[in-house]
C-alpha cells in the first residue's frame, strides 16, 4: 500500500506542475476542483492504510502540508497559479475522509 501512496504523491505532483492538460487523457480535465477533491480523498485513503499506526491528526497535517507544498510550488511557476480555493478543496477532501468516511462502521 505504501508503494501506491508514494506513487500517487509523485503523479499528483507531476500533474500539478505540467503546463496544461491539453495532451493528457480527458479524465484529467473534468474540473480542477473535482481533480483536487479526488486526488486528496484518494491520498487520504492511501495514507491511512499505509501508516495505520499514525494518529489521524498527523495524517491530516501531512496531507494539508502536501497541499500547501503544491500550491507554493505553483506560485513560482508562471503558467500555473496558486489558489486558496484549491487548497480549501484539498482540506475538505481530507477532512471528509477522516471525519466521516473513516468513522463509519
Amino acid at each position: 500500500m505504501k508503494i501506491l501512496f508514494y506513487t500517487a504523491l509523485i503523479v499528483i505532483f507531476i500533474l500539478a506542475v505540467v503546463p496544461n492538460y491539453n495532451y493528457l487523457p480527458k479524465v484529467f480535465s473534468i474540473s480542477d476542483l473535482l481533480n483536487h477533491f479526488m486526488a486528496f480523498f484518494v491520498l487520504s485513503i492511501l495514507l491511512d492504510y499505509s501508516y495505520r499506526y499514525l494518529k489521524s491528526a498527523y495524517k491530516i497535517l501531512i496531507l494539508l502540508g502536501y497541499g500547501i507544498l503544491i500550491e507554493s510550488v505553483q506560485y513560482f511557476i508562471p503558467y500555473r497559479k496558486c489558489s486558496f480555493l484549491d487548497l480549501s478543496i484539498d482540506g475538505v477532501a481530507v477532512l471528509l475522509y477522516f471525519l466521516i468516511v473513516k468513522r463509519s462502521p
